[in-house]
């Protein structure tokens, strides 16, 4: 079993090998069904949840983000950015002659919207809350694309 100088997270590894070569060994039914989680457990997005789950402040700011009711609030928002940002876009295409600075407009605009439309308009409608969930999932996710 596990021996006193473990640490807590070392023993807890150890007791869920022992438990899943335990369960394993039972059927196999479940020995195949194991594997399929193992397998979805070693998905990189998997990882960044697991990582995100066990975070407590990324869970309480997500608990208060679905509590918040202001999700028809942020779509009329974001609908109302989308109708702006479109006439916008008309406008500055309407001055631009070459095709290059028509492709640079675009590129630029779509940046614009999607800077707007996941960071800014969020987080003022939302909050800190919102500002949590959002810079902890860059984190874990930056985290697990570097390593």
């Amino acid at each position: 079993m596990t021996s006193p100088q473990m640490s807590a997270p070392d023993a807890a590894k150890q007791t869920t090998s022992e438990i899943t070569t335990f369960l394993k060994a039972q059927s196999p039914e479940l020995k195949a069904k194991i594997e399929a989680i193992e397998h979805f457990m070693d998905h990189p997005v998997a990882k960044v949840g697991g990582t995100l789950v066990q975070d407590q402040e990324f869970t309480s700011s997500f608990g208060k983000l679905l509590d918040s009711g202001k999700g028809s609030a942020l779509l009329a928002y974001e609908a109302v950015l989308i109708l702006v940002l479109w006439g916008f876009r008309a406008w500055r295409l309407g001055k631009v002659n070459t095709l290059f600075a028509r492709l640079l407009t675009q590129a630029w605009i779509a940046l614009l919207y999607w800077v707007l439309a996941l960071v800014v308009v969020p987080s003022v409608l939302l909050g800190e809350s919102y500002r949590i969930v959002l810079s902890h999932s860059a984190r874990a996710l930056l985290r697990q694309i570097l390593s």
